[in-house]
């Protein structure tokens, strides 16, 4: 049984316990290059702004080629209070999702579904602006843990709720105010990037139901095709050349080896090489 198809509903208190290598290094790679921009930046070395220009995602950034930024946008933050927001939401989602999955599968999950957020860049605030923040990120997991375990109990504040009712008032939340107060596609009063929040959600939606349940099965299906139209293609060729073969040693037997094309001679001598390849194998 996969992965995405294991159900948790009916432990709606389920935790599953592994090391949370993988959490703990995106944490680390997070908290690190925050406090080197920090460091850089009260130096000196760098302007203030430089390293959310570099690494955070806009329209400009990869107009110009910098196509790092859709990877890199994820890890960067705008102060410290973003950072901490960030991390507590990545810490209690995190380490639920990597328990499920594995450390390698919790990776490569979040960082995909930070690459789907990055694409929400292209409606923040007309996008001009970078886009630096895990929300998306944040928001695909808790989608991939809405999908696997929509009934899992996790407590908000002093609030019991359903992992399922959770991410549907974020996602509400999110939508109301990307839509935005009149001001224009992403022009939000609030500052946040919520068009990267619900882009992240559908990569994390994507991953975790239609990729298992629509796209993969397709895919599979289209390689079967392919590997059976490979195997008729070569049955047909190694018939063909055993006809080929017939031929040439009936005019062999007829005529000798003078009547020979080079064509043919040179047929013959691929046909030997491959015998002895065979016997050798």
């Amino acid at each position: 049984m996969a992965w995405s198809d294991r159900r948790y509903d009916d432990d709606s208190g389920f935790i599953p316990r592994q090391p949370q290598d993988g959490l703990f290094l995106i944490l680390g790679v997070t908290v690190g290059l925050h406090l080197l921009k920090v460091l850089l930046t009260g130096m000196g070395f760098v302007a203030a702004g430089t390293v959310e220009e570099e690494l955070g995602v806009s329209v400009a950034g990869l107009q110009a080629g910098h196509f790092w930024q859709v990877f890199t946008y994820q890890f960067v933050h705008a102060d410290i209070w973003h950072l901490l927001w960030n991390c507590l939401m990545l810490f209690f989602a995190g380490r639920i999702l990597e328990g499920m999955v594995g450390a390698r599968r919790f990776l490569w999950m979040y960082v995909l579904c930070g690459v789907a957020g990055s694409l929400g860049a292209f409606l923040e605030r007309g996008g001009h602006a970078p886009v630096v923040g895990a929300s998306g990120s944040i928001m695909g997991v808790l989608a991939i843990l809405m999908v696997m375990v929509p009934n899992l109990v996790v407590r908000v504040l002093v609030i019991d709720v359903r992992m399922k009712w959770l991410v549907l008032v974020l996602v509400l939340i999110d939508l109301a105010y990307a839509l935005g107060d009149g001001r224009g596609a992403g022009a939000t009063s609030d500052g946040k990037a919520h068009w990267t929040h619900l882009f992240g959600g559908v990569g994390g939606f994507s991953l975790a139901w239609l990729w298992p349940r629509v796209l993969q099965p397709r895919i599979e299906r289209f390689k079967a095709r392919q590997r059976r139209r490979d195997s008729v293609r070569r049955l047909e060729t190694e018939l063909g050349d055993e006809r080929e073969l017939d031929r040439i040693l009936a005019k062999i037997s007829q005529e000798g080896m003078p009547a020979l094309t080079n064509a043919e001679r040179s047929f013959l001598e691929q046909r030997s090489r491959k015998s002895q390849a065979s016997r050798r194998g």
